[in-house]
Parts: C-alpha cells; sequence; structure tokens
C-alpha cells in the first residue's frame, strides 16, 4: 500500500482531509503493534499485515483491516469519514466496547477455567515431529512462507529444547532436534549481525 495508495497524491489528500495518518514501524514498536493486532481480531477481523486501524482521538480503535486495493482504500476512506460524521456517537460506543474486550483478561475474554495443562512427553513429541517437517535444513528457518516463525513457535522450540533435559551447546549434534533446528536459523541470523555490531 506504501506505493499504490499512500504515495498517491489524491488517496494522500483524502487521507489528510479527514483522519490524522499515524505511520507505525512494528519492528520498532511491536508493542503498540501487538495492541492493534488483538483490537482487530476482537473485531472479528483478520489480522495481518499491513495493518490499518482507524481510531477515535481517544486513541480507541473502532474499524480497521489488513490490505485494501486503491480504489478499495478510498472508498473506506470516505464511507469511515461520512460515518464519523453522522454516526460519531455509535462509532466512540462501539470503540469502548473494545477497548473494554482488549482490557480483560484471556480468562475473562474467553470464558476460560484455569486448571492445570495436561501434557503428556509424548504429544509434545508429536506436536513437534509435525513441525519440524517444516524446517528448512538448508537455510534455517521454514520451508515456504513465512520463512520465520512467529515468536510462540521460537519459546515452544526453547522450551522444548529446556524440557528435554539435553542442555549441550546448540548444533554441537548432542541436543534435542528442537533445538537444532533454532541453531540451523539463529546461527545465519547471528553471522549477519556480526559486522553490524562489531563484535560476535
Amino acid at each position: 500500500m506504501e506505493h499504490e495508495s499512500f504515495g498517491n497524491e489524491g488517496v494522500a489528500r483524502l487521507m489528510n482531509e479527514h483522519f490524522v495518518p499515524i505511520k507505525l514501524d512494528r519492528e520498532e514498536r511491536p508493542d503498540i503493534d501487538q495492541i492493534y493486532m488483538d483490537a482487530i481480531q476482537a473485531m472479528g477481523l483478520q489480522g495481518g499485515w499491513p495493518l490499518n486501524v482507524f481510531l477515535t482521538p481517544a486513541q480507541k480503535p473502532f474499524y480497521g483491516g489488513t490490505y485494501f486495493p486503491r480504489q478499495q482504500w478510498e472508498q473506506l476512506l470516505q464511507n469511515i469519514a461520512d460515518a464519523w460524521a453522522k454516526n460519531r456517537p455509535a462509532l466512540e460506543e462501539s470503540s469502548e466496547k473494545f477497548a473494554d474486550a482488549l482490557s480483560a483478561s484471556d480468562v475473562e475474554r474467553f470464558r476460560l477455567q484455569q486448571h492445570p495443562l495436561q501434557i503428556t512427553r509424548l504429544k509434545l513429541e508429536h506436536l513437534f515431529s509435525s513441525f519440524q517437517k517444516k524446517f528448512d535444513t538448508k537455510r534455517g528457518g521454514l520451508q515456504g512462507a513465512p520463512k520465520f516463525p512467529m515468536p510462540s513457535h521460537w519459546q515452544f522450540l526453547l522450551h522444548l529444547q529446556l524440557a528435554s533435559g539435553e542442555q549441550k551447546s546448540v548444533g554441537s549434534g548432542r541436543t534435542h532436534p528442537a533445538g537444532n533446528g533454532l541453531g540451523r536459523t539463529l546461527r545465519p541470523a547471528g553471522r549477519r549481525l556480526c559486522p553490524l555490531l562489531g563484535r560476535c
């Protein structure tokens, strides 16, 4: 959308006329990105990137989405500007409900009952076995897209490595395969960072 929409003079004019556009680099502020990703999902919409979220002046989200083709984006901008002019109280009320949903804990939000998680070693190994099939053994990361796993995947592999009791160095051939999968991805990334950091 950067070039297709945001770089277009007509679209920029429409955005600046009705909105205060703010561009956020999710790599620099993953905490803020996560807030609005949660908001989109609380609205029952599909999350992803690029992420576009419309907020009230009180910074509470009321609508959003991911990629919009230029014509659809222009129409959406106009529709939201019109809705804000005609139905501002309803949009503000909606944003309050989303804010309440976001501030609730997962237990409250999903009406979960707290029970100790009971998972067997066999189930963990089965889950890992399914995940391992996606490893890119030559270049690291995963095969296909997305190339690099989500943070929850990294956490799973690290916890599995720790739980295995095999705590030798990653990649030594004496670790749980989860550690080897991590090492295959992290070592090349680390080598590329060394010159930038000036040390290793």
